[in-house]
């Protein structure tokens, strides 16, 4: 008794470690957590050994250990160990706040375990603003109701010529069939809701179980498919109480009668000649690209979104992720991510109406990915896309992202429609281009066009790939600290929900619509008229004299607009004796008066000395100079009446200046009670009750520019305190 005595003495001891208070205080700034809460918990049956897996659903914190501690033999509880029912066991569960959070004071934090409310304790010899437990005691039930049967009905085999079959009969009370796949036996491929079955091809069906509550599978279950007898395996990395697989195998067989009479009416005589004519046909599909796939993070659970690019002419099917590492098993329900092992990601796409695949190469996340090919697989239809992904050896914090440079961004001109082009840096994606036309205030995208003067505003969304986060402030996740640039000009970061710790931003910035490139539509002329004939090179004998006085006009057009004659009057296609190379002297056009090159009779509107049409894209930097300067109002005041502050101070701006509120950077309480002057700047308080803080109003001021300047856009962000 003495000895039952000191051994209890000891764990309570150890206990008391766990459980002991806090010390210490928040970390200035931090985001307090004050509620936890840990679902999934598998509670304690007879028979069963403990579960250290559980679900953490809440952002701000992630399950760092679950451990169990038995009351009756005074120890924790080992791997091996199963439950006895009427014994007591404590499942404790330590938590760890995310990088920027902390945990508040263990008395004002509260907790539940399966909707328990748990005890809330310290981790011992870890800080407690970043640790904390939460424990519960069960008392173990009476064993699960084994499960020593499984059969599943309603599937229907493969037929030889036909496409497969993926329905079933999936209703049980003693089970969930979480998903189904049918795969080649030899290779373990995996194959397409189009595939369609081959002659005397054995196929595999295999489901994946889940136990419902109150029941679990055991070993030597006897299973089977539509009446034949299937295998069942335990998954890869779970105890055989969790999930299950059954496997069985079909054979196509022959192709029966019937489908082979109906085979001359469909076969794809009429898809080959749009195959042949697919490399010139605009709908025609040579590329996939897949973006917003979740890339494995350790710790973390599959995730089946993705979306094509934007605009892209086909749809999204299906994404699923299989541990190549383990035996390339499916992940599903509450799988996580290792350290040190291989996933893959599949991706089927099926195409819109009126377009159709041809040969397409494919990428994930602008990563080179694998189009799957099989052998009967319907192109017109569907394709599988997939790419593997290593995690790394041991987890560890993402290097923090902290510039952007977005290039390849085709900037607005008149009559030209949006386009979603932009490139990008190695450790991010882009998952969407965007315009929107910020003059009329409305989206702007193909077949649209873009109007000359007017502001337009690109919006180009990110995320990062595994391993990376954007700098977000700790002190306020919402909050970027990114340097950012479009086609080099300075640009806006934003993070796109709340929560997202840096994980998905967008950019911004805008672009005055320039007029359309005149290029283009005179470089057939200057082909047609490029061969020169070898007349002008010998009336060219006497031009050096004639030009020697007109050199400044000789030497320096030629260099400012070598490749376009479009302001070039003297460029007249029915005279093929003009030279446009030299624009000064023409020998066998006598309107021109050699000593005088500007003076062209025939043509007076065109001033051949004025500057190239290009010369708008040479244009100088707009001078404009913003300054901001916090403004105080006094509450007693706005209160009875409305109050005017002028913030900002511009100088030199050359063209028209118009300023506007931005939503996103403006403290939500007081964007809708405040209006914004759009020449001066000027903020008004309408009149009412506002509470005593240091408020921030975020302008945006757009100067158009003119003949000599560029346009350009300045945010500037205001303190106004109201006391």
């Amino acid at each position: 008794m003495k000895a039952f005595k000191k051994s209890l003495c000891v764990v309570l001891s150890a206990l008391m470690l766990v459980s002991v208070f806090a010390v210490g205080s928040l970390t200035a700034g931090a985001a307090s957590i004050t509620s936890v809460t840990i679902d999934g918990i598998f509670e304690p049956a007879e028979g069963n050994r403990f579960d250290d897996t559980a679900k953490c659903e809440t952002d701000g914190y992630t399950i760092d250990h679950i451990s169990w501690y038995d009351y009756s033999n005074n120890k924790w509880m080992t791997s091996s160990d199963k439950f006895v029912e009427g014994t007591v066991y404590e499942v404790n569960v330590n938590v760890k706040a995310d990088d920027g959070n902390s945990f508040a004071d263990m008395s004002s934090v509260t907790g539940t375990i399966n909707s328990y409310n748990a005890t809330i304790g310290k981790v011992t010899m870890e800080d407690p603003e970043q640790y904390l437990n939460l424990s519960y005691k069960f008392t173990a039930t009476k064993e699960n109701t084994e499960i020593s049967s499984v059969a599943i009905s309603g599937l229907h085999a493969p037929v030889a010529g036909s496409k497969l079959d993926f329905s079933y009969n999936d209703s049980s009370s003693l089970y969930n069939i979480e998903a189904f796949e049918w795969r080649n036996p030899d290779t373990d491929d995996i194959y397409s809701k189009s595939y369609i079955a081959e002659v005397n091809t054995t196929y595999q069906a295999r489901f994946y179980l889940t136990p419902k509550e109150g029941y679990q599978f055991f070993d030597n279950i006897v299973a089977t498919v539509n009446g034949v007898k299937a295998e069942v395996y335990s998954v890869s990395g779970y105890t055989e109480l969790e999930k299950a697989v059954v496997i069985c195998n079909f054979n196509a067989g022959d192709v029966v009668t019937e489908p082979e009479t109906t085979e001359p009416a469909t076969e794809p005589a009429t898809v080959e000649p749009k195959e042949t004519t697919a490399p010139i046909d605009e709908k025609s599909i040579t590329n996939i690209g897949v973006v917003s796939v979740v890339e494995p993070e350790i710790g973390e659970k599959a995730n089946d979104k993705a979306y094509p690019f934007y605009g892209s002419p086909f749809n999204i099917q299906s994404v699923a992720w299989y541990n190549k590492t383990d035996g390339y098993m499916m992940m599903i329900g509450d799988d996580k991510f290792e350290a040190d092992k291989t996933y893959t990601a599949r991706v089927w796409v099926s195409v819109k109406s009126g377009y159709s695949f041809n040969n397409p190469t494919a990428t994930i996340n602008e990563k080179t990915a694998k189009v799957f090919e099989e052998d009967g697989y319907d192109k017109e239809i569907s394709l599988l896309v997939t790419r593997d992904f290593s995690t790394p050896a041991e987890q560890s914090d993402p290097e923090m992202i902290t510039d952007v440079n977005i290039t390849g961004v085709v900037e607005p001109k008149d009559g030209k429609t949006p386009s979603a082009k932009a490139t990008g840096e190695e450790n991010y994606f882009i998952e969407s281009v965007t315009w929107y036309n910020s003059t009329d205030s409305a989206d702007i995208k193909a077949p649209d066009i873009f109007e000359k003067g007017k502001e337009y505003c690109v919006n180009i969304f990110l995320r990062p790939h595994a391993g990376y986060r954007f700098n977000y402030n700790p002190k306020n996740t919402n909050e970027l600290n990114i340097n950012a640039t479009v086609n080099g000009i300075s640009a806006n970061s934003f993070t796109v929900s709340t929560y997202s710790k840096g994980e998905y931003i967008h950019i911004n910035c805008s672009f005055i619509a320039t007029e359309a490139d005149i290029k283009e539509t005179t470089a057939p002329v200057e082909e047609t008229t490029a061969p020169e004939t070898t007349e002008p090179p010998t009336d060219k004998s006497t031009e050096p004299e004639e030009t020697s006085t007109e050199s400044e006009v000789v030497t320096t057009e030629p260099q400012t607009q070598p490749d376009t004659t479009s302001t070039n009057p003297i460029v007249i296609p029915t005279i093929p004796e003009v030279n446009p190379t030299d624009p000064v002297v023409i020998p066998t056009t006598p309107e021109v008066n050699p000593t005088n090159p500007v003076v062209i009779p025939t043509t007076p509107e065109v001033n051949p000395t004025a500057p190239p049409a290009n010369s708008v894209t040479k244009k100088s930097a707009n001078p404009i100079k913003v300054a901001a300067k916090a403004k105080t109002v006094k509450a007693k005041k706005v209160k009875k009446k409305k109050v005017t502050v002028k913030p900002l101070t511009i100088k030199n701006a050359k063209g028209n200046v118009k300023i506007t509120k931005v939503k996103k950077g403006t403290t939500s309480k007081i964007y809708k009670k405040i209006k914004v002057n759009s020449k001066t700047g000027a903020i008004t308080f309408k009149k009412g009750k506002y509470k005593k803080k240091t408020y921030k109003v975020k302008l945006k001021i757009v100067v158009s520019g003119n003949d000599k300047y560029n346009a350009k856009t300045i945010y500037k962000t205001v303190k106004i305190k109201i006391k």
